[in-house]
């Protein structure tokens, strides 16, 4: 306190004392406004070496708490300078990572976490949430399996399990993942009813499978899901990017996303959120006009939240011939695609299989029960 105050008296006399003020250079026994200026920022690294390592720790929840992550991020820093061996300050700038969606850099931070306190099961299960977001989901399973080995009543990591594996396509897991949650869970837990939900449509999608059907749901945030049945098993997910955007890659037999016939794309694109589906498909009309008379467009469905159109690109030098009929949902955080694209041009067949898996679809702003 005494230190405190005479470095703020110190100060005052400093900028007490009168600056030529028509060059701002001090007069002999004066202070200079540049010294003045070093002298405030010297304080300034002063005060923040006055906070012990707790402190900082505490102030950035604090941030976090107000939804300010970027400053929390640069407060858990400085807790970190203090003690670099506090796994408690690493676990809350991950978690503010993980609120960014910064997911690389909040799983460096929750690794640091473990290695520094191997036993503590929230930094294993904050450390798979890093891989599920970076849509590492074998590696995020061995993680939620992990917390649940060194503590049992991290329920929430059984949740989270169903849902990587659901990403994966292995809806027997997920069933049993979700099952163990709500035999295990107390009722008033989070995401009780939603996981009896999904287990009751993971087991009823176990039965439609046995009539030769293949239903799956996706989701967006839990705010935007879109049912879809593919209709046969040749369909498998070729490629997904679940860092930001949603973009799920289907192809069909032994095709892969960089050598494909024949490609079924659903995306949740939550930068286009606040944009309608017309206005998307007048950018994208746009995009392609440089093609000329090699692009063709056509709207074959409309109305004010679902659009449904066609393009056609041919003969352009250094492009494959594509054929693509696309459907333009508006939800409630993002825009809603699923394209259904040929290479080189859809054959009736294929127009009529292509038009039946999107029209299909179903968009639900709630888990659909």
């Amino acid at each position: 306190m005494v230190e405190t105050f005479l470095r703020t008296f110190l100060l005052l006399l400093i900028l007490s004392v009168p600056v030529n003020a028509s060059n701002g250079v001090a007069m002999p026994g004066q202070a200079t406004a540049s010294q003045v200026k070093t002298y405030m920022e010297e304080q300034k690294s002063a005060e923040k070496k006055e906070l012990s390592a707790d402190q900082w720790l505490e102030k950035g929840m604090q941030l976090a708490e107000q939804k300010k992550f970027s400053e929390a991020i640069a407060a858990y820093e400085q807790a970190i300078k203090c003690n670099p061996r506090m796994d408690s300050a690493y676990a809350e700038r991950g978690k503010a990572y993980l609120f960014t969606r910064q997911y690389g850099a909040a799983l460096e931070d929750f690794s640091q976490a473990t290695e520094i306190s191997p036993r503590n099961a929230a930094y294993i299960w904050f450390k798979g949430l890093a891989y599920a977001g970076k849509g590492q989901h074998q590696l995020a399973i061995e993680q939620y399996k992990q917390t649940l080995t060194v503590n049992s009543a991290m329920y929430m990591a059984y949740w989270n399990l169903g849902l990587s594996y659901e990403r994966l396509g292995m809806r027997d897991e997920a069933n049993k993942a979700f099952t163990a949650f709500v035999e295990n869970a107390p009722s008033n837990y989070p995401n009780y009813d939603l996981a009896k939900s999904r287990l009751q449509q993971t087991l009823a999608t176990g039965a439609i499978n046995q009539n030769q059907t293949h239903k799956f749901i996706f989701d967006y945030l839990k705010t935007d899901y879109l049912a879809i049945d593919f209709k046969d098993d040749r369909w498998k997910l070729g490629f997904e990017d679940l860092s930001k955007n949603i973009i799920l890659e289907f192809v069909s037999g032994n095709e892969t996303v960089n050598n494909w016939s024949e490609l079924i794309t659903i995306q949740f694109i939550g930068d286009y959120k606040n944009i309608t589906p017309q206005q998307y498909a007048s950018l994208l009309k746009k995009r392609y006009s440089s093609y000329g008379e090699k692009m063709s467009f056509a709207v074959l469905r409309e109305s004010e939240k679902d659009l449904l159109i066609e393009y056609r690109l041919s003969g352009h030098s250094g492009m494959q011939d594509e054929h693509t009929i696309t459907r333009i949902i508006k939800g409630k955080g993002c825009l809603v695609f699923v394209h259904y694209a040929v290479k080189p041009f859809m054959s009736p067949e294929q127009k009529g299989l292509g038009l039946a898996i999107i029209e299909n679809a179903r968009y639900y702003d709630h888990f659909p029960n």
